[in-house]
């Protein structure tokens, strides 16, 4: 009897047990019906944030107001470039036709379609110049009045108000006084508990055109105009710039323009001769300098000298070049003689002042001759295209009616794409970055 008072008692227990488990069964039953809308802010960024692209969280910003107020502030866009930091960035050269290499897509196709049905335009626009992710456009290739900036990647776009005046053939470029992010985050580099990159929201963007001149100093020097756009005035502003030393404004290659050492920088179109030269500005300087110095009948003299690099060899001697470009950088100049690739870096001399205005030299320095293979480039005839933007010895070449891809060290080449697939010769570095770069805001005018 005692043997069966105990198992009446402990199955009573157990009955009772049995009871509770159920009520917390039912009780974390109805737990689990919580939704994932009821979590706090915070705990829905650091979920949010570790999506593995940027494709999905533009997907998310769909669900709701709620989600798309959270996966648009700098908060949470820090956080999760912070766990992109590791991702590698996808660097790429894009042509005025918005043709790329090296995936030979073009990218813009569908930002093009856009822009060319909402502003009625007869053409697609031409690609003047690019700062990371972010394109210049224009609506014609000559007496430009109709400019854009636009991102590709997420097909937004912002016209420009229309310059003062057009002319026929001018220099222009695109430059950022820094980026959007620091795209370049390592972990290590930063301190706190928080470990999140911090987004500037108010990087500065302008457009420059450098205008035409004719008038010279008694000095020997020249003073030209350079022509801005900032976001920030939504305005056109001209400064009379001086050079140290003169030079034809014809003679600038208005299709290409780099950054180099925080400048935006356009090489000269007489290649080979004592009119090789690199010329440089920095807007932002410009507009720092905002204070007059000079009046001269109707022009006023910003305090702002621009840079004039001249490029010669380690001997004073100039050398004969096809092509200028720039690798991870680096402008680099390519001579291709026959089979024979000789390929020079350009450094400043070391009696050039580091910020220094005045005018300067690039030394070609490290020339290095590079030997093509003979059996398979025999009787073709070779163009350069451009340096391949991540890989520092690969160079893109156009032989006969295909295009091939050339490693100058190893001598390893292939035929990558047929001819046909790019039209111009003329590219401009781009950076697909894991958060794009949003177009500068001018409120009047944003799409």
């Amino acid at each position: 009897m005692k043997g069966i008072s105990a198992t009446k008692k402990n199955c009573s227990t157990s009955s009772s047990d049995h009871n509770l488990h159920s009520k917390r069964i039912k009780i974390s039953s109805n737990s689990s019906k919580t939704n994932i809308t009821d979590l706090p802010d915070f705990l829905l960024v650091e979920i949010l944030c570790r999506l593995p692209c940027k494709k999905f969280i533009f997907q998310c910003k769909l669900v709701s107001n709620r989600w798309c107020t959270l996966l648009s502030d700098l908060y949470f866009i820090g956080r999760f470039l912070c766990l992109q930091s590791e991702t590698p960035i996808k660097r790429t050269m894009i042509n005025s036709e918005g043709e790329e290499i090296p995936k030979f897509s073009k990218p813009l196709t569908r930002l093009f379609k856009r822009l060319m049905s909402f502003h009625s335009l007869e053409k697609e626009p031409v690609v003047l110049g690019t700062y990371n992710d972010l394109v210049l456009c224009s609506a014609t290739e000559d007496y430009q009045r109709d400019y854009y900036i636009c991102n590709p990647y997420t097909t937004k776009w912002v016209p420009v108000p229309p310059p003062p005046q057009v002319y026929q053939y001018l220099p222009v470029g695109l430059v950022c006084d820094f980026p959007y992010y620091n795209y370049n985050h390592k972990k290590d580099d930063w301190k706190g508990h928080d470990d999140i990159i911090h987004v500037n929201a108010e990087y500065r963007c302008k457009i420059v055109r450098i205008l035409p001149f004719k008038k010279k100093s008694e000095y020997g020097s020249f003073y030209f105009k350079v022509e801005t756009f900032s976001f920030e005035t939504g305005e056109w502003r001209v400064s009379i710039v001086s050079s140290p030393r003169g030079f034809d404004f014809y003679d600038i290659c208005a299709d290409i323009s780099f950054m180099y050492n925080g400048m935006l920088c356009w090489p000269s179109d007489v290649m080979g001769s004592d009119h090789n030269f690199i010329i440089g500005l920095d807007p932002f300087m410009m507009e720092d300098n905002n204070s007059t110095s000079t009046t001269d009948g109707d022009d006023i003299t910003d305090r702002y000298e621009c840079c004039f690099f001249r490029l010669v060899e380690e001997n004073e001697m100039c050398h004969i070049v096809d092509f200028l470009g720039v690798s991870q950088g680096c402008p680099r100049m390519c001579d291709l003689s026959g089979h024979s690739l000789y390929v020079w870096e350009l450094k400043e001399a070391q009696d050039q002042m580091a910020g220094s205005n005045r005018a300067g030299k690039l030394r070609l320095i490290h020339p290095r001759v590079y030997s093509l293979d003979q059996n398979m480039f025999q009787d073709e005839e070779i163009t350069l295209l451009h340096f391949d933007p991540n890989v520092k010895d690969s160079l893109y070449l156009r032989v006969n009616n295909d295009i091939a891809k050339c490693n100058i060290s190893t001598g390893k080449w292939s035929r990558i794409a047929p001819s046909n697939s790019i039209y111009s010769w003329h590219f401009f570095p781009s950076t697909e970055l894991p958060w794009p770069t949003p177009v500068p805001r001018l409120l009047q005018h944003v799409h």
